[in-house]
């Protein structure tokens, strides 16, 4: 019976195992690691050429496995033969089934794939370069790494990152932390968990996405100054201080995939407590609620996160303060949070568009419509400008997605598109050979790849976009 791929694949990895094993029972026996590596090398070299292994992954074998899903077969079909998107493809099924065995289902991250969806760049070269890059000095590095990229060199406590200066700089975190908190494949795959923070899912997974914004997420954080503490400075930061934790996070989450981004989000949450605890205890000395302001006050600063949540009146009991404020915003909230300050929305349209993006003022507001409000006056320091002419400006312009990240959103479900109302989707362009803009792609932050949008679905179909400056 003639062997598959696959089955090749793994005798190879299984060889890869055997003589590591080989290296380290030796080793323990007599001699040193090093005066073995040689000889073992040596045989490693030898079993391969006997196997000859061949990673080629075709699409008749892809189409075989039992837990292909519909929208995953038409995916592979549309794939060219050998391609890096079907090489993607297979390892992104593995890692489903992984999560799936395990006491936890993780699932979904095969959810949104289509005919025409399109793998990220970033992940697919994650999937292919699991390791971090090492070299002997920075110098060495600096040849080889780009905006954004992240490497150790060796006799370094930290990693470093390249950042959009073209200089290069520490991270606090250790190979072992870094590797931990933004492992391989889930930086570019995290997902958001359920409904609520869209917005923020989208900011966080387009940052990283970006190269020249990698640095704001991963320079707020700092694993290396106390021992198995976190803290995350977040730069535009109304708390005055690091937010710390354990360097196994623990607690809520909206978000699926590196931890990094739950240790990001979890600030977040601290920072926008701390900003409501302010606004409603400056509107209870307003009403000459001097005891409420106090008492408010009291239950934040003793961590009584369930009594604060009763008395404000969240919306959802069960959940933590933190949780129920995350439930609505614009990406441009956490992205001025975390350092890009310029910011602005456009409307699609002109003025008698308001009504529909502006809910009505009422006097019934929850805590969480509130603070939405308080948010958009907080950091939306211009009014969102109606002009579809400024829309279409930005929209065709390279340069204008060279310099900003970008958010849109959709004031009515399309269902020929498959996209929601009041959600929260990254875009960004792509281009052709004279460089300008002939297609978008946009991503839905419950899914980990993009669908593709034309030039001129975009102007028509998308109502808002907000943006933060790139500096």
């Amino acid at each position: 019976m003639k062997a598959s791929i696959n089955r090749f694949c793994s005798v190879a990895s299984t060889i890869e195992r055997t003589v590591e094993q080989r290296i380290t029972q030796k080793s323990q026996q007599k001699g040193t690691k090093e005066g073995l590596t040689n000889a073992l090398d040596a045989m490693a070299r030898r079993n391969m050429a006997d196997v000859k292994p061949s990673c080629v992954v075709r699409k008749i074998d892809l189409l075989k496995r039992s837990d292909i899903k519909s929208g995953v077969r038409e995916f592979i079909l549309n794939c060219e033969e050998g391609s890096d998107e079907l090489k993607a493809v297979d390892t992104i099924m593995d890692i489903a089934k992984q999560r799936e065995a395990g006491f936890k289902k993780k699932g979904r991250i095969l959810d949104g794939f289509e005919k025409d969806s399109k793998i990220p760049q970033n992940l697919i070269k994650d999937l292919n370069n699991k390791e971090l890059p090492v070299f002997k000095t920075n110098e060495e590095a600096l040849k080889e790494m780009k905006t954004g990229d992240v490497f150790f060199v060796e006799g370094d406590k930290f990693v470093s990152i390249v950042k959009r200066d073209g200089k290069t700089e520490h991270l606090k975190m250790s190979p072992e932390n870094y590797n931990y908190l933004f492992p391989s494949v889930d930086r570019y795959s995290s997902v958001q968990s359920e409904f609520g923070n869209c917005y923020e899912v989208t900011a966080l997974n387009a940052l990283m996405d970006n190269p020249k914004t990698r640095e704001n997420i991963l320079m707020c954080i700092d694993t290396e100054s106390s021992p198995g503490i976190i803290k995350v400075s977040i730069p535009n930061s109304v708390l005055g201080k690091p937010v710390e934790m354990k360097l196994a996070p623990e607690g809520e989450s909206y978000m699926r995939g590196a931890k990094g981004f739950s240790v990001i989000e979890y600030a977040l949450g601290k920072e926008y407590e701390r900003e409501l605890i302010n606004l409603k205890k400056k509107e209870f000395i307003r009403q000459g609620r001097d005891s409420a302001s106090a008492t408010l006050e009291g239950l934040y600063a003793c961590g009584e996160d369930r009594k604060l949540v009763n008395f404000l009146n969240a919306p959802d009991k069960t959940k933590s303060l933190g949780v129920n404020l995350r439930d609505g915003g614009v990406a441009l909230v956490p992205w001025s949070k975390l350092g890009l300050r310029e910011n602005k929305t456009i409307v699609n349209g002109e003025k008698e568009a308001e009504k529909l993006v502006r809910k009505p003022k009422n006097s019934d507001k929850n805590v969480s419509e509130e603070f939405n409000d308080f948010l958009a006056e907080h950091y939306v320091k211009n009014e969102p400008v109606y002009s579809r002419e400024e829309f279409a400006e930005c929209m065709w312009s390279p340069e204008f997605f060279e310099n900003n990240i970008v958010e849109a959103s959709f004031l009515k479900d399309d269902i020929l598109l498959g996209l929601n109302a009041d959600h929260s989707y990254y875009l960004k362009p792509v281009l052709d050979t004279n460089g300008k803009i002939e297609s978008y792609l946009i991503k839905d932050p419950h899914g980990i790849v993009e669908k593709p949008i034309s030039f001129e679905d975009a102007l028509e179909k998308i109502d808002v976009i907000s943006f933060a400056k790139i500096d």
